[in-house]
């Protein structure tokens, strides 16, 4: 979604750029001064212009933002209507969750996404899970607005400046939504609706990794921690395709139930593995594991050379940018307090905080795990948390 944004915005932009280029050139080129092309124009012309720029991006970030709405709204309509049940619905960095029967809202994001919408699968064997119109649902929310946004926009020609752009930016911007999910692809390494659809088709087992996910994603919103879970989620099968997004989310899973369990030897391995094939994985994928891979380190034999190659300034960018949103960024901020700066205040006043505001973290049963292990951290290593 935020792919489709930037082009969008980029494509208004160029526009803009394009009118001062020839601007310029008629300057340059034929002898006409500023003053005179602008004389020329005038400066009715030139305000009426510039408002009707500004007016025009406001519309269309307008009607991009509706759009991504409306295509969540895609996936939670026809998710309901065939069995599944309301996790989560996020757009930007704003989600709207359900917690003990009350719809409360709570920050967070994904690299790379504009919204997402999370239901817990219904429950019925795998085979015979509808995936269909649940990852159909957004792109055809978004060609049915856009249908009526074009009847609407040609209808009534006569309708106020402002509505008939956005309605007229509505249809573009949706129609175009529709194409990026609707078309298969993947972008970097995150495969969109249509590829999934597709895939799920093909490939059975990969409706059986889709169901787990989701339901260890509702599991955790509610506070259930991961070594609490049914054992049935987590199988820890062979990946046969590391491109297979489901399939490393699957064993990634494995790993993290491991963490939480304090098994770190055995999720050293199984994110050690994953890590091997890190061309073949996607980027979100491997900035997670690496990043569960250098607290493994730090709690483990902290060798400085292993330490120094996994702790990048892109992987420190990484960890900063989601550290408010994601408790495990605090752990791993509260493991390199405490044993690569040994600095254990600071570890200390990392754990106070994520204490204080576990309750505005969204995965509640990830926050329960990380604030027992740095409480452990932090024990052993003489500090009263």
């Amino acid at each position: 979604m935020k792919q489709a944004l930037k082009l969008i915005l980029s494509t208004l932009f160029g526009a803009c750029i394009g009118f001062g280029a020839v601007m310029f050139c008629i300057v340059m080129f034929t002898g006409t001064s500023v003053s005179d092309f602008l004389e020329k124009m005038g400066n009715v012309q030139i305000v009426t212009l510039l408002l009707s720029c500004v007016l025009s991006m406001v519309c269309l970030i307008l009607a991009v933002f509706v759009q991504i709405i409306l295509h969540e709204a895609g996936h939670l309509v026809f998710g309901l209507a065939t069995g599944y049940r309301f996790v989560s619905f996020r757009v930007g960095n704003i989600t709207l969750i359900k917690d003990k029967g009350r719809f409360r809202f709570k920050r967070f994001s994904i690299s790379g996404t504009g919204g997402q919408c999370l239901l817990s699968p219904p429950d019925r064997p795998y085979r015979q899970m509808p995936y269909f119109w649940y990852n159909a649902g957004g792109v055809l929310m978004n060609l049915l607005t856009a249908i009526i946004a074009l009847i609407l926009w040609v209808a009534f020609p006569k309708m106020p400046l402002a509505l008939h752009l956005f309605l007229l930016f509505s249809f573009i911007s949706g129609f175009f939504l529709a194409l990026m999910n609707g078309i298969p692809m993947k972008a970097a390494g995150i495969t969109n609706d249509a590829y999934n659809l597709i895939f799920m088709r093909k490939d059975p087992e990969s409706r059986k990794y889709l169901a787990q996910q989701l339901s260890i994603n509702a599991a955790l919103m509610t506070g259930t921690r991961l070594k609490d879970m049914p054992e049935a989620w987590f199988p820890n099968d062979e990946i046969t395709d590391y491109g297979n997004t489901f399939q490393v989310s699957a064993k990634a899973a494995c790993g993290s139930l491991h963490i939480d369990r304090g098994e770190f030897k055995a999720a050293e391995k199984i994110f050690k593995e994953l890590m091997q094939h890190e061309k073949e994985i996607a980027g979100l994928f491997v900035k997670e594991i690496s990043c569960e891979l250098l607290f493994l380190e730090l709690v483990g034999d902290m060798a400085a050379n292993e330490v120094e190659e996994l702790y990048t300034d892109k992987l420190k960018g990484y960890v900063l940018r989601y550290k408010n949103v994601m408790s495990s960024k605090q752990r791993l901020l509260c493991a390199l307090a405490l044993y690569w700066e040994n600095q254990p205040e600071k570890a200390k006043e990392i754990y106070g905080k994520v204490l204080r505001n576990r309750d505005r973290y969204l995965q509640q049963g990830e926050v329960a795990a990380d604030l027992e292990i740095m409480e452990k951290m932090l024990r052993e290593a003489g500090v009263e948390p």
